[in-house]
């Protein structure tokens, strides 16, 4: 890039830039496993019946002797489930990255001119109840028929919509399968507060 530079004298595009898109790229691939499974933890406290059954299914499949392995995903389909709940109840993204029309596009019923600026919310998606029909509820069974996991009935993006999206599902299900496999999440209710010298607590 530097030598390109030095030739045509008038090139727009800094080695700053490029470190800032490879940060826009990789940032989110990095945090997102992350950030689902945290907020996974939060409604395993709410819903502590969810982590039961996940809990039953790991101890059933894989046991207590070894880490869970993709070898065992066909066979823990309520767990796979938890995780796209997950990923449709608490949407990572509200909008997907804007484009433009370039030319006149009509999308359904809707017609959309040409240099349209347009966005995916998937926000929307994720909670409409035409598709959901409850979607303000975690409820991994959406995605359960007879048993076994129905990914037909799966119509979320919680990755985006664009055609290049590449995300590492099998990653995504080893780390948290792994993770329920070792950790027993449970709010305690304490009666009465603790007394800390020089602090005065208060409900």
């Amino acid at each position: 890039m530097k030598e390109e530079e030095k030739d045509t004298k008038r090139s727009t595009f800094s080695v700053e830039q490029l470190q800032l898109i490879c940060t826009d790229y990789m940032f989110p691939a990095a945090s997102a496993v992350q950030a689902v499974l945290t907020f996974l933890v939060e409604r395993l406290l709410i819903q502590p019946e969810v982590q039961d059954k996940i809990h039953e299914e790991i101890d059933r499949v894989v046991g207590r002797d070894r880490m869970p392995s993709l070898d065992d995903r066909q066979n823990m389909p309520y767990t796979e489930a938890c995780i796209r709940e997950i990923m449709r109840f608490e949407t990572l993204v509200p909008l997907g990255v804007l484009h433009r029309t370039v030319k006149p596009t009509t999308i359904d019923k809707y017609h959309i001119p040409e240099n349209t600026v347009v966005a995916f919310n998937y926000v929307s998606l994720h909670m409409d109840k035409k598709i959901w029909g409850d979607p303000e509820n975690f409820r991994p069974e959406r995605f359960i028929k007879n048993g076994i996991l129905n990914l037909s009935a799966d119509k979320s993006l919680p990755f985006g919509s664009d055609r290049y999206i590449r995300y590492d599902t099998k990653k995504d299900f080893s780390e948290k399968s792994t993770n329920q496999q070792n950790l027993n999440v449970r709010v305690i209710i304490v009666n009465e507060w603790p007394e800390i010298k020089g602090m005065r607590l208060s409900r």
